[in-house]
């Protein structure tokens, strides 16, 4: 019928190296610089303060922000006139994306109601679901323990964040003063979540 597998995994990869790259979002509004990009703030210093207010990243809204620009971007690359070109009676419902998002997979389902019509036959499709292996769950995971210690003791140590881990991730962290940028990844994997925690100018 219609093919939805190259749509479905383009769209979803590139929203989630979005994702990723901004620093758990797809527009960012507040952020720090670091080698000339930005990066997404998800701790904000606190004045007179070691600490820093978090903004974690709720697994909820995630997948909302997620929903909003796959419906929007799945729906613009329809294209069903190879179909009316056919001379097929075609109906169609409702559409909508769900997005679900795991520790190992992010799973996309498309509930669209299409029918096709030719004389006496018709053709009826409603669900579509692919899942795309990215360890999406697991990187917001590690992400919330380091705002977590950020927003708590004004700090992150990823010797002990590796112990109790079990070295599950991989941890890098770069100083631009006074702010700290933290690329979040997981043990032989490529995916990095990149967001940046401001800190305090002692000599401001």
């Amino acid at each position: 019928m219609i093919k939805w597998t190259n749509v479905l995994k383009k769209e979803t990869r590139d929203a989630i190296n979005i994702f990723l790259a901004n620093g758990g979002t797809f527009e960012i509004a507040n952020y720090a610089t670091y080698n000339t990009k930005k990066y997404n703030v998800l701790c904000q210093a606190i004045p007179g303060k070691v600490n820093c207010l978090e903004n974690p990243l709720i697994l909820d809204d995630v997948s909302n922000k997620f929903n909003q620009r796959l419906n929007k971007k799945i729906f613009s690359c329809i294209d069903l006139d190879v179909y009316k070109k056919s001379n097929l009676l075609i109906l169609t419902g409702d559409f909508n994306v769900n997005v679900s998002i795991g520790n190992k997979a992010v799973a996309v389902n498309i509930n669209y109601p299409i029918t096709l019509s030719s004389n006496a036959i018709n053709i009826t499709r409603s669900e579509f679901t692919r899942t795309i292996n990215v360890p999406l769950g697991e990187l917001i995971k590690g992400a919330n323990d380091v705002l977590r210690s950020e927003s708590t003791v004004g700090g992150f140590n990823p010797v002990i964040y590796g112990l109790i881990s079990l070295n599950k991730y991989e941890i890098e962290i770069k100083t631009f003063y006074p702010n700290k940028f933290y690329f979040i990844g997981l043990t032989n994997s490529p995916y990095k979540l990149k967001f940046a925690v401001t800190g305090n100018d002692r000599f401001a």
